[in-house]
């Protein structure tokens, strides 16, 4: 199309710690055990962006 679109792919990972809100625990215990388990969520995100230019600047 002339140079007009292009396509752009990203891969994140989104590990933000802020105020620990991608933490959990889980603790149980019984007679004789104990056991806690921490687990860490990290999101991944795939963005795609496809940019079309409209205007066409014209050489003199």
């Amino acid at each position: 199309m002339g140079g007009r679109i292009s396509l752009g792919l990203y891969w994140k990972v989104v590990a933000m710690n802020w105020l620990g809100s991608n933490r959990q625990r889980i603790m149980g215990n019984g007679e004789g055990f104990f056991t806690t388990t921490e687990y860490l969520q990290k999101r991944n995100m795939v963005v795609v962006t496809v940019p079309y230019k409209i205007n066409h600047l014209m050489e003199n």
